[in-house]
């Protein structure tokens, strides 16, 4: 509206001037006697004299400034020199049209003209790609003092865009700071990070750098990065136990050092109380064994000075210095009543492997047997922390249940039957004041093959498998027996597997526990679908109900069966499953009994035993320590497939290893791959459209992991290199 006015304005100041023209140069026409003449002819002149060369519209200057952002933080800081020769551009809002452009001049400014009012955006050219444009709008809101070019995105370069009202003559604050990249030149070397201090022979243990300690000469000592993958740098300590590595840029770091011998170990860290020259900063075990925590090295640090490490030296007993040993024993005795005290008239057992082991159970120390009374002695050679295990003599034996004598440890057993520490004691540690430990018993629950002379009663347990049709846990009517169901006898501990037989045609089994004593039965599933019927559902009454675990820790065994020595018989050990169209092996290749056909109706087709005579067949006298071959004869089933599963002792999954339709699979049983103790529980399963329809279950010893146990005592007692490394 105000360019409008601007316009009439003019307009009319310029009709004024050419009335008052044609007047001064035509006289005439003030004293014509027709005034309509000087009417009709002024209208043809103002028409042909309007358009004139003063209407140039003003120009809008924009600019500023391009500045070095040294410190390339987007702000205008005093120090930072603006850039010359900078290409600046004017184009259109939408980036696709050139309108104008300029460089800086000397002191980084520059102007570039917007020809009219209107929407436009300025384009600062990096002068080097290595260039980055500044943060944008870093100053606090002050836009003289920012950079307005956006440094990143698809804008990058460019401006928001600028809007020019008609008012504006000029826009002076528009500026850009550039981020350059210098080149290092060699007046500016860094300056290196030199890190030390100490090793030390801790004589004490006690991880703190005492009077009298020496320094270790000879020591590895090495700078690595954080992540434990590249080592940087590496020397060796100077005579008095000093090293010094350099870190050659500021960042993470770490130290490791190198024990002289595998015997050694570090001292502990950290227990100078908080004083960091005094104390040991390698990490004594865990997954930083031998390094320290990370170390931070900032940009204005120039050496690290306590870095200390202690080394706890073995030292070979010598004939001038022989350390006293330390004497532990006592007795390994036949717990005839399995009760775990040492009774009058139980004897002592000749011959039994004891070992002594360092207490993480990675290294076997020393081993004896026991004399013809059932004593031993085994020697450490130091205080520190010990266990004692104990070899059971055959596979059918147990150890006697443990701290059972009212806390008299003398009448005692002492050793773990069960668990992960099955056959060693709990962690005995060893005090520097003590020479001998006498106190070390171990009952040993044996099991008594029987003889011509002293046959004992076979303990008969049965009773039933059926199909719980309801689901209630209750022997009902129309429930009937199910075939070929796979049932065992284990012992209370659920370690040993000690028989194991298939229900009848009419769902009955028996099992045959050889000695009084404590036992469970464990019943397979017939396939993976399947499920036990509820426990102790008959209101009490033993022979109607189900007696196997449906869930925890228990399930598929009963609770402990314990029979007594006048006991003959047990049937109404019975288990009830749930499951719709079971699909049921049977003991022997056969037809099932068919129903009779009715009139119109045809008989249906046979039912096949799906097992056949599908059994493991190999190995089943003992396992290697290491790689296997499994061998099975096939089922008679079409479209089946298998599998093996390997169990620990206490029924543990280690490994399923499928196997096709093939009848053998070779397995990698090494403890170092699978783990497990001595012996491992062999599956060999039938798979119909992925559920287990057959099991032949076997408990396997590793013979060879046992056989080389004997070879690595008299390694051990010559102190080599640590057990564990030999299971990887």
């Amino acid at each position: 509206m105000q360019h409008l006015r601007w316009r009439l304005a003019a307009l009319s100041t310029t009709l004024i001037l050419i009335m008052l023209a044609v007047l001064i140069q035509r006289p005439s026409l003030l004293s014509a006697s027709d005034d309509g003449q000087i009417i009709q002819t002024l209208p043809l002149i103002v028409e042909l004299l309007v358009p004139t060369a003063t209407r140039t519209p003003t120009p809008v200057n924009l600019g500023n400034f391009v500045w070095d952002d040294l410190d390339q933080d987007g702000r205008q800081d005093a120090g930072e020199p603006g850039m010359s020769g900078i290409t600046v551009q004017l184009w259109n809002p939408a980036k696709t049209q050139l309108i104008g452009q300029t460089t800086t001049g000397a002191n980084g400014q520059y102007t570039l003209i917007a020809p009219l009012p209107g929407s436009y955006r300025i384009r600062v050219v990096l002068p080097s790609v290595l260039d980055n444009f500044s943060p944008k709008d870093q100053a606090g809101g002050s836009d003289t003092a920012d950079s307005d070019v956006n440094p990143s995105g698809s804008n990058i370069g460019f401006t928001d865009i600028i809007n020019i009202a008609s008012n504006v003559i000029s826009i002076s604050n528009l500026d850009a700071g550039i981020a350059r990249f210098r080149t290092p030149t060699p007046t500016r070397t860094p300056t290196p990070i030199n890190l030390g201090n100490y090793v030390w022979d801790d004589l004490d243990q006690d991880g703190r750098q005492d009077a009298g300690e020496p320094g270790y000469a000879g020591i590895t000592v090495q700078l690595w990065n954080s992540a434990k993958t590249l080592m940087i740098a590496s020397t060796v300590t100077s005579p008095t136990g000093n090293y010094t590595l350099i870190a050659p840029t500021p960042g993470n770091y770490r130290i490791r050092v190198v024990l002289p011998s595998v015997l050694d170990q570090f001292a502990p860290k950290n227990q100078a109380g908080g004083d960091d020259t005094a104390d040991s900063d390698v990490n004594a075990s865990g997954n930083d064994l031998g390094f320290t925590d990370t170390i931070s090295l900032a940009s204005n640090v120039i050496s690290i000075s306590n870095i200390d490490i202690g080394i706890v030296r073995f030292r070979t007993p010598t004939p001038t210095r022989t350390p006293t040993p330390i004497n532990i024993g006592n007795f390994v005795w036949d717990d005839l009543d399995q009760d775990g005290r040492q009774d009058a008239g139980e004897p002592g057992i000749a011959g039994i492997t004891v070992q002594l082991w360092n207490s993480a159970k990675t290294l076997m120390i020393s081993s004896t047997v026991t004399n013809a009374t059932g004593a031993y002695t085994v020697v450490a050679p130091l205080p520190g922390s010990y266990r004692i295990r104990v070899v059971l003599p055959a596979m059918l034996d147990q150890f006697a249940p443990k701290d059972q004598a009212g806390g008299n440890d003398t009448q005692d057993s002492d050793v773990n039957p069960s668990g992960n520490n099955l056959g060693f004691t709990d962690i005995i540690n060893i005090a520097s004041n003590v020479i001998s430990i006498s106190n070390i018993d171990i009952g040993i629950a044996r099991y008594r093959t029987p003889t011509p002379t002293r046959t004992p009663t076979p303990i008969n347990i049965g009773n039933f498998v059926w199909r719980d049709t309801d689901g209630d846990g209750r022997q009902d009517t129309n429930e009937v027996g199910i075939s070929g169901v796979t049932v065992q006898l284990w012992n209370s501990a659920k370690t040993l597997m000690i028989a194991s037989t298939v229900t009848n045609a009419n769902g009955a089994y028996t099992v045959v526990a050889p000695l009084p004593g404590s036992y469970r039965i464990r019943v397979i599933l017939p396939a993976t679908s399947a499920s036990f019927a509820p426990k102790d559902q008959a209101g009490g009454r033993d022979t109607q109900d189900s007696d196997i675990n449906p869930t925890g820790n228990n399930a598929g065994f009963t609770d402990i069966i314990n029979i007594a020595s006048n006991v003959i018989s047990i049937s109404n050990v019975d288990a009830g499953i749930r499951q719709n169209n079971i699909i049921v092996p049977i003991s022997t290749i056969g037809i099932l009994p068919q129903p009779s056909a009715t009139p119109g109706n045809q008989l249906p087709p046979p039912q096949i035993n799906p097992c056949g005579g599908f059994r493991l067949t190999s190995p089943l006298d003992g396992l290697p320590n290491g790689v296997a071959t499994f061998y099975w004869d096939p089922s008679i089933s079409a479209g089946v497939t298998y599998e093996i599963r390997i169990l620990n002792e206490a029924r543990s999954l280690l490994a399923i290893v499928p196997a096709g339709t093939n009848t053998n699979v070779v397995i990698d049983v090494s403890q170092g791959t699978i783990g497990g103790g001595f012996t491992l529980i062999v599956q060999a399963n039938v798979l119909l459209n992925g559920a287990i329809i057959c099991t032949d279950e076997h408990a396997i010893l590793r013979a060879a992991l046992a056989a080389f146990q004997s070879e690595i005592a008299v390694v051990g007692a010559r102190r080599a290199l640590p057990l564990h490394n030999n299971f990887r």
